[in-house]
């Protein structure tokens, strides 16, 4: 069992796997999904395989038959942090019954639905004021009409200025 770490409401499920990959040691994502993997092998294995190494197949709407064995992998990572109130379902998203039109599908987190034609599907621009502040990516970046950030009022970016990668 490890110390819970900090969890953040308006963060990504991505970014909070991460950080908490890196607080317990791990070189990388894949390297910390592998051993949940080897965890829900051992302590149910039809999970195990429902599982991604993937961390953008990490979120529950990418599961098309799997969802709610993805779910219990979330639950033992989260009994894994001592965390008992289920904090990474909230901050999931998952397949919503919403239609905002016959053609457009929803997404739901911790009671919003979105249309799921909102979610952008590469590069997830930040705000380099909340990263260097925070330290964790928001959830809210990761739609697409989300331009510019409301606390700093400046344009999310998508490129390093460092290095110059996405």
């Amino acid at each position: 069992m490890v110390k819970s770490i900090t969890f953040y409401q308006d963060e990504a499920l991505e970014s909070h796997l991460l950080r908490l990959s890196q607080q317990l040691g791990f070189e990388s994502f894949s390297d910390f999904a592998d051993e949940i993997r080897s965890q829900l092998k051992y302590e149910h294995y039809d999970i195990a395989g429902a599982f991604p190494v993937e961390l953008h197949r990490i979120n529950i709407y990418h599961a098309h038959t799997t969802s709610q064995l993805r779910i219990r992998g979330l639950m033992l990572i989260d009994r894994i942090q001592q965390n008992e109130n289920s904090g990474l379902l909230t901050i999931a998203l998952m397949h919503s019954k919403a239609e905002f039109s016959s053609n457009y599908k929803a997404l739901f987190r911790n009671g919003v639905d979105y249309p799921y034609s909102f979610m952008r599907s590469n590069v997830v621009p930040v705000c380099p004021h909340c990263l260097a502040e925070a330290g964790y990516i928001r959830h809210y970046w990761h739609i697409e009409p989300y331009q510019v950030c409301h606390i700093h009022n400046c344009e999310l970016v998508n490129v390093c200025d460092s290095c110059h990668q996405s």
